[in-house]
């Protein structure tokens, strides 16, 4: 049986960077070698044989009028700056150069705010640069950048400024920054969701955040979300995000009393048994006497509450059928 042939590919340096088999799946191979530089990297490969590239017009692919000969043994492996490509002369201008528009780095050159000379500041900017001068005008930017960026501190830092949703698309180290975190809740309260479990779990952080933003209680971890501190702070900020506490804080009569206090709807996502309570129940009702539709029948029909409401027609409504006339 035949051995098959190693097509070597050598970089720069004389480096073996990969080896591929000589056979009906050749060209596959390095198809799918070539397609790993799609994506934020600015870098693609030439693969060079016999001084012709093999990827001159579709740097992701082998061009189809290139033959496959029996031996080849060596290919060289050119590493190059994908801007050199992206960039098309069009009327005496450059112009990006839209076969390579579903590239995630040509949606970062297409969002650089044009200069006098697009074509110059683009050659002549390096990536880090570019990527700055890109998030302040897009700030989702960051899903279009290098791993590396994405774990940079200015940089996220600078997007979630902009829109806190970015942070979707930052490093899970960056994540994981309170700084970061917190510019981003500070524009995007359910940016929480996209934060580390120790983010969500940590207590000091936890606290801050609610203290922030309340509605951020709801992608903290079940331990913060039974945590009494953390939940009476995001419930006086704002009385509804009860409904995402543990069920022991909805059944605790400080948190439940302080929720109603902030916003009497919050009654609705108490505890059957705080629901029954004589002081929670009165609070919810001088603040909205609407409230009184999620009290207990046992409230409902009772003679003190029935009497804070009685001025009200549309609270009477919800009142228990015991009384009605």
């Amino acid at each position: 049986m035949t051995q098959e042939k190693e097509v070597n590919f050598i970089d720069l340096n004389g480096n073996v960077t990969i080896t591929i088999l000589l056979n009906d799946n050749f060209k596959n191979e390095v198809n799918n070698l070539l397609k790993t530089y799609e994506g934020q990297n600015e870098d693609y490969i030439k693969l060079v044989y016999n001084n012709i590239v093999l990827n001159s017009k579709y740097i992701f692919c082998i061009d189809n009028d290139f033959i496959i000969h029996d031996n080849i043994d060596i290919i060289q492996v050119i590493t190059s700056y994908k801007k050199y490509v992206y960039l098309k002369k069009h009327n005496n201008e450059y112009i990006l150069n839209k076969e390579y528009r579903i590239d995630l780095y040509y949606k970062l050159l297409y969002n650089i705010e044009y200069k006098n000379d697009y074509y110059s500041y683009v050659i002549n900017t390096n990536y880090y640069d570019i990527v700055l001068a890109v998030v302040d005008n897009y700030s989702c930017a960051l899903e279009h950048v290098s791993d590396n960026m994405k774990d940079n501190y200015d940089f996220v830092l600078a997007a979630v400024y902009e829109d806190g949703y970015a942070l979707k698309y930052a490093s899970d180290n960056m994540k994981n920054n309170y700084d970061i975190v917190m510019a981003a809740i500070k524009d995007d309260d359910h940016i929480l969701y996209y934060t580390t479990e120790n983010i969500k779990d940590n207590y000091s952080n936890a606290l801050a955040i609610v203290h922030e933003d309340a509605n951020a209680l709801q992608y903290a971890s079940d331990n913060m979300k039974d945590n009494y501190n953390i939940v009476l702070a995001a419930v006086k900020n704002n009385g509804c995000v009860l409904q995402y506490a543990s069920e022991n804080m909805k059944d605790n009569y400080d948190i439940v009393l302080a929720a109603v206090k902030n916003d009497a709807n919050a009654l609705q996502y108490a505890s059957d048994n705080m629901k029954d309570n004589y002081n929670i129940v009165l609070a919810a009702i001088h603040g909205d006497v609407s409230a009184l539709q999620y009290a207990s029948r046992n409230m409902k029909n009772n003679y003190n509450i029935l009497t804070a409401v009685k001025n009200d027609v549309c609270a009477l409504k919800h009142a228990s059928d015991n009384n009605e006339t």
